[in-house]
């Protein structure tokens, strides 16, 4: 579907949605954007690891390949990533909320910090990037 990408393309990615993610959350407002861009930094993180261990053709999508790309990362990260599932499937979960419920990025701004937690339990994957 894309062209063929290493880790260390994944690793800039990475890079470059993680310091968004804390741009945005240091405004007043785009607490929805910190989240989404958060979501991606995971992501990116989760195909660097793929691809650092030789299984990145597990998060491919073939031809008529009925499975979405979505829930091949999600039984990725559980069978090796077991460590990272809970903070993976929680920023899955609050980013589509943020990208398609209208309303949730007035109600989450009403939990003073809630933006920042996530991104900052998402940091630990980090550890996938050495």
């Amino acid at each position: 579907m894309y062209p063929k990408h290493t880790a260390n393309d994944h690793i800039r990615k990475s890079d470059h949605d993680c310091k968004l993610a804390e741009s945005l959350s240091e405004g007043q407002d785009f607490y929805d954007w910190t989240i989404i861009c958060t979501f991606y930094f995971a992501i990116h993180c989760i195909e660097a690891y793929a691809h650092k261990t030789g299984r990145e053709w597990q998060l491919q999508q073939d031809v008529g390949d009925e499975e979405s790309i979505h829930r091949k990362r999600e039984r990725f990260v559980k069978q090796y990533l077991s460590d990272y599932f809970g903070i993976y499937r929680n920023l899955y979960d609050k980013s589509r909320q943020s990208r398609y419920d209208p309303t949730y990025y007035e109600n989450i701004k009403k939990l003073v910090g809630y933006h920042k937690r996530l991104l900052q339990e998402a940091m630990k994957l980090k550890s996938l990037l050495v």
